[in-house]
């Protein structure tokens, strides 16, 4: 008789009352609910009401549980803690505030279960309006210019920087006992990718199965979102010199990419350009300064 596959899903969140019940209800809805031994809820010390929420649906299903943290320490303390927490076969990490899809588990722990090697899986993140206003339409661009950026890349299911999104990902013990994600300004999804790459595993992109997130619908948040990831890509580059240059943020023709991408999408393009260009100067202009590891929350994407 074949093992029964254990699995965890750990769910880190922070002020999340607008979000963390179409998760869970999400979860328990799906097909392959089964599989799922815990879903573990790690508070930052959340201020609204997520932790009455969640206490509520966990008195009616003993697979949910929380952990409150008494102080707000970040998203990679909780992951942290969740890999000490966990003992599963596969853990699946999910952010509070996307929206799951019918196969979005199985897309996630099946290539994990058929190659001994592939030790951490991402999934497509499929963009999403909650309005339509001129910066979600310039925020659709980018990320459909990241998935253009994904396919250029060859052999690009296997160890592409750019398709790893902490959004949703899923490990094998073998990889999240032995790590532990150092903070900084963002980048907890680049760190998983460099982290199982050093401890010997590949990563491995899924097209055929995804999640939906909310793009920011205001220029504040999308600013916030295009810092966060510039700063922390080049912290993360650093941390991890050695398997950056093999495996970093290079080898492909942006100017081919964008074309493609501009070419496919031109309204998008065109709303994208002008806050592309205020981006580049902001970040010039901005001076250096350590960034707490706990960001400011984007209100529009939730």
């Amino acid at each position: 008789m074949a093992k029964k596959l254990n699995l965890d899903i750990i769910i880190p969140a922070f002020n999340e009352e607008l979000n963390i019940h179409k998760l869970l209800r999400g979860l328990v809805k799906k097909h392959n609910y089964d599989k799922i031994n815990n879903i573990y809820v790690i508070s930052d010390n959340s201020t609204d009401d997520t932790h009455k929420i969640v206490e509520g649906m966990a008195k009616n299903n003993d697979k949910i549980k929380q952990v409150i943290k008494n102080k707000r320490r970040g998203k990679f303390d909780s992951l942290n803690r969740g890999f000490k927490i966990s003992n599963a076969d596969i853990l699946i990490m999910f952010d509070s505030d996307i929206l799951i899809n019918k196969n979005s588990i199985n897309g996630l722990i099946n290539p994990l279960m058929k190659y001994k090697k592939i030790g951490l899986t991402t999934l497509k993140n499929n963009p999403i309006q909650s309005k339509k206003t001129y910066t979600s339409f310039a925020s659709l661009f980018s990320s459909h210019l990241k998935n253009e950026t994904i396919k250029s890349k060859r052999n690009y299911n296997y160890n592409n920087f750019y398709a790893v999104c902490g959004r949703a990902v899923a490990m094998k013990k073998e990889v999240f006992k032995q790590i532990k994600l150092k903070p900084g300004p963002g980048g907890d999804d680049q760190e998983l990718f460099f982290l199982t790459l050093e401890k010997g595993y590949l990563t491995y992109y899924v097209e055929n199965s995804n999640i939906d997130y909310f793009v920011p619908t205001n220029i504040v948040d999308y600013f916030k979102q295009n810092n966060r990831f510039i700063n922390a890509t080049q912290h993360r580059k650093k941390l991890h010199k050695k398997i950056s240059i093999k495996y970093g943020p290079s080898s492909f023709n942006p100017i081919k990419t964008f074309i493609l991408t501009f070419l496919k999408h031109p309204i998008e393009g065109i709303t994208w350009a002008p806050l592309y260009l205020i981006g580049k100067v902001r970040n010039l202009l901005k001076k250096s300064k350590k960034t707490s590891a706990n960001w400011e929350i984007s209100k529009s994407t939730k």
